[in-house]
């Protein structure tokens, strides 16, 4: 799926899917000309300055952490109009629930369980 989406003809900035009526913001392709949008999206959102912070130092990964951005992966693409393949339409491989929201660790063990049953059966 990866390579179709690289392979994807578009002239935007920035190509994602579209599956299982959900935007997948995350799986895609982000144009380096977006970085502009994206500090000031972020500078906007009030809770980090950008030139100021390296997130690799352990002190200022915990204050970002604790204050989580305001700002939304989704905000920048719809103010950049995106492209947004139908995954499950145009590519034929697709199967349903080839994304997952994994943000809480019982999401975690779902996937541990899924991909054991895949791969030991």
């Amino acid at each position: 799926m990866i390579d179709f989406i690289v392979n994807y003809k578009t002239n935007k900035l920035i190509t994602i899917t579209k599956a299982d009526g959900f935007i997948q913001q995350l799986c895609g392709l982000y144009s380096k000309q977006v970085i502009p949008d994206a500090v000031r999206l972020i500078e906007e959102s009030g809770n980090i300055k950008t030139e100021t912070v390296n997130l690799l130092e352990e002190d200022n990964y915990e204050s970002y952490k604790n204050n989580k951005c305001k700002c939304k992966v989704l905000q920048l693409v719809q103010n950049l109009n995106a492209e947004i393949i139908d995954i499950a339409n145009e590519y034929p491989e697709y199967e349903e629930g080839m994304f997952l929201n994994m943000n809480r660790p019982e999401d975690f063990e779902i996937v541990k369980k899924t991909l054991k049953e895949i791969y030991f059966k």
